[in-house]
């Protein structure tokens, strides 16, 4: 690694800013992947500034692991700027860093999956990936407009989200339930204490937008805001559709929507 030219301390607050980043984009369904691509390769720069013996500093203050950090490293210095296609994810770059023919092999929109048979390793199916995987490969082909629709046309697909939807929603019910104090308001709650609630929480939201466009909010707050959000819109379907369907049982409701195939 290269002699440091800024304080550990300097580097450490910035691989940390960094791992903000990084995180936020690997939960964003929009196209990040060269911008997700420049961080890392960003951290590796500045990691080969770190003496090994203190990675560990680095590691503490910025939340990744040690080995992590080496990996960066590693890439970055496999692949000098000018190397790799400009459309070129991280994944890739990884999977070739130590193959020496890396520079003939990569090609433009390459994928992890491609590296890795270009490199001659045993490409993993489907079947084999973790469920944390499959999740994120499912929800980056979500990201396609055409993909979605088709996937939404399916009816077993949408009987198995139905399914989901539920179980989350049970869980939700049960945890609530679980609440003293939260079973103790509902018994005073009556139909028009609810829609104040609705109106009560949108106009909340309303302000807290315009808060968040006044003040700003950091990388990190952004990540927060959105996943509370994404919980905010399963509750609002959830809503909608006890509104739609009234009183009807999820178990009948999935029966209609499988008896759409028939």
């Amino acid at each position: 690694m290269s002699k440091p030219t800024r304080s550990l301390l300097e580097i450490a607050k910035e691989v940390k800013s960094l791992h903000d980043r990084d995180e936020a984009l690997s939960k964003a369904r929009a196209k990040t992947k060269v911008e997700q691509r420049d961080v890392r390769l960003r951290i590796g720069q500045l990691v080969t500034q770190v003496p090994v013996e203190q990675l560990g500093v680095v590691a503490e203050k910025s939340g990744y692991a040690v080995a992590r950090l080496k990996d960066f490293a590693l890439v970055r210095e496999a692949w000098p700027e000018g190397t790799f296609p400009d459309d070129a994810s991280y994944t890739p770059l990884e999977e070739l860093a130590r193959d020496p023919e890396r520079f003939a092999k990569i090609t433009a929109g390459m994928s992890k999956r491609d590296a890795r048979a270009a490199r001659g390793g045993k490409v993993d199916t489907p079947s084999r990936w973790s469920s944390q995987v499959k999740s994120d490969f499912i929800k980056e082909a979500l990201a396609d407009p055409e993909v979605a629709r088709q996937v939404a046309e399916d009816v077993q697909t949408r009987a198995s989200i139905a399914r989901a939807e539920n179980d989350l929603f049970r869980e939700h019910r049960n945890r609530r339930d679980l609440d003293p104090a939260s079973k103790n308001l509902r018994q005073t709650v009556s139909g028009d204490d609810i829609i104040r609630r609705i109106i009560a929480a949108r106009y909340e939201i309303n302000r807290a937008l315009d808060q968040a466009m006044d003040e700003g909010l950091t990388t990190a707050k952004r990540a927060e805001a959105r996943q509370a959000l994404a919980e905010l819109t399963t509750t609002v379907s959830w809503f909608s559709s006890f509104l739609e369907s009234g009183d009807t049982s999820f178990e009948e409701q999935l029966e209609q929507l499988l008896s759409q195939e028939n």
